[in-house]
């Protein structure tokens, strides 16, 4: 009789354990995009809206003065990026949650062995700046 539900309880654990691990790789990643033009010298700034992660520069620019995010007390995330001086061109700056440990606390999110209910959404911000020369008409 013993080996009559060891079979079935068996075949049942494997299954859980099988739903669980599934679960633990179905995050979705949104990127946005933002186009940001902006002429010479000109600074930039960005608020994203406050979140359960914290967010840090996951791709720097390449040819910024000033490029940095900073966290206010109610967790919005401030991207402000400034060019180098005199550079004209574009820039790239990617801007997503913080990896190990979610906000240093576990941040509530618990991934495998199926607690958290699985699948979470990370959003990913990716900033194209476009940098413009002031022309000698332009009264800026």
């Amino acid at each position: 009789m013993k080996n009559n539900l060891f079979i079935p309880a068996v075949i049942a654990c494997l299954f859980f354990i099988t739903s669980c691990e599934k679960k633990e790789h179905e995050d979705t990643v949104i990127s946005k995009v933002i186009n940001v033009d902006l002429k010479q010298n000109e600074s930039y700034s960005y608020t994203i809206p406050a979140g359960d992660d914290a967010m840090q520069i996951s791709q720097q620019a390449q040819h910024a003065l000033i490029s940095r995010v900073t966290t206010d007390v109610s967790r919005n995330t401030r991207l402000e990026y400034t060019p180098a001086i005199d550079y004209t061109g574009s820039d790239e700056i990617h801007v997503g949650i913080i990896e190990s440990g979610h906000n240093g606390n576990g941040g509530g999110h618990h991934h495998g062995n199926c607690q958290g209910g699985g699948n979470e959404t990370e959003t990913r911000y990716i900033f194209k700046i476009n940098i413009t020369p002031v022309s000698a008409t332009d009264p800026h």
